[in-house]
């Protein structure tokens, strides 16, 4: 039975899916699409609440005339990525500085295989998913020039994989299914890509979490997290016995993830630990909501995330690393309805009709 403060969230999840769906038609529209013209604003106040915090969320982009951010976002050091969902041109890459000063500009079509790590941005390229045939790795320069396709393989009967989220892998795109039954590297220059089978279970559903750490891969879905050493195809369970585990950061040797374990707390999704010193993971307090990506800030030695997804009751949530407390609480009462991202100074995170940020402290 679902608790009454996972409720809002679910409701807020099927809610943004089916208004998703209706709008675009799952983005199937193809053709070219336009930059929006002038100059934006710039960064404004999310909120004209009482904040009583040293830095509040801003509103860098305001999509409302335009659609509405969904899944990736991702930024490098001058712009800010996100993918879009508008009537008028269907599901959209868009790009703009990071600043919040425009213009907004188009990169080309995406498709939502229902996942927030949606997006990889490199030095050069921008990076997504499509549906036809098999599937296809989507490349564009980050002006949305020279678009290339990069087919994916298929199943055993040439049929599209349940694809899922995707990470950046240096010189490759990593691409996980639904579920982690398999993983896929795909190189970036279009050279064959690689496939392994990975999780021996099905998909269970809620967030699975992909990552990249000193030559291994890991995959978390439901109870389970494996890693995989592309050199010797070799899988090995890590962590097992958990309801929903998925996003994933490694701090050193210490693998941190979020997971709904169904205990009764504050929420129930958790913050969890696999320390390199232990067998089985450490729980280390409740995660204030669903999570879909944990971001580490090294020098502040803090995790941050943003919960989604909901319009009304989504969190802004910490956790500094060389304290023994709980997740702590930043803001509450947040609008977000994508994934989130950071850079040295900022969180970013999509919300319903905008692209958001709030400045990090100290």
């Amino acid at each position: 039975m679902l608790s009454a403060k996972a409720l809002p969230q679910l409701v807020g999840s099927l809610l943004g899916a089916f208004v998703a769906s209706a709008i675009v038609g799952c983005g199937r529209n193809d053709g070219e699409s336009e930059t929006d013209a002038g100059a934006e604003p710039g960064p404004r106040p999310a909120d004209a609440g009482v904040c009583s915090q040293p830095h509040c969320p801003e509103t860098l982009y305001d999509r409302s005339q335009f659609g509405g951010p969904r899944r990736g976002v991702e930024v490098d050091d001058t712009d800010i990525y996100w993918c879009e969902l508008t009537a008028a041109e269907g599901n959209v890459v868009r790009a703009a500085p990071k600043d919040g000063r425009g213009p907004v500009r188009t990169l080309g079509k995406w498709y939502d295989f229902a996942f927030g790590r949606s997006l990889v941005v490199d030095q050069s390229h921008v990076y997504w998913l499509r549906p036809e045939e098999t599937g296809a790795l989507i490349r564009v320069n980050k002006d949305g020039t020279n678009p290339a396709t990069i087919p994916l393989p298929g199943d055993s009967e040439g049929q599209r994989l349940d694809i899922g989220p995707l990470v950046d892998a240096a010189d490759a795109v990593l691409v996980a299914t639904h579920g982690c039954t398999h993983v896929m590297r795909v190189p970036k220059d279009g050279s064959p890509t690689s496939l392994w089978p990975v999780s021996p279970y099905s998909n269970a559903g809620a967030t699975t979490g992909l990552e990249s750490y000193d030559q291994l891969i890991y995959c978390a879905n439901g109870p389970y997290i494996h890693t995989l050493d592309p050199a010797t195809s070799t899988v090995t369970e890590i962590v097992s016995g958990q309801d929903h585990a998925g996003p994933m950061s490694r701090v050193g040797p210490d693998l941190y993830f979020a997971n709904d374990d169904s205990l009764p707390s504050e929420t129930n999704e958790r913050l969890a630990v696999l320390r390199s010193s232990a067998s089985e993971p450490a729980d280390l307090g409740g995660a204030f909501g669903f999570v879909g990506r944990i971001l580490h800030d090294a020098p502040r030695k803090t995790l941050h995330w943003v919960t989604g997804l909901h319009w009304a009751v989504a969190n802004v949530v910490t956790y500094q690393l060389d304290s023994p407390d709980a997740p702590r609480l930043l803001f509450d009462g947040q609008d977000a309805m994508g994934s989130c991202t950071s850079d040295a100074d900022h969180i970013y995170w999509l919300s319903e009709h905008a692209v958001t940020r709030l400045k990090k402290w100290p």
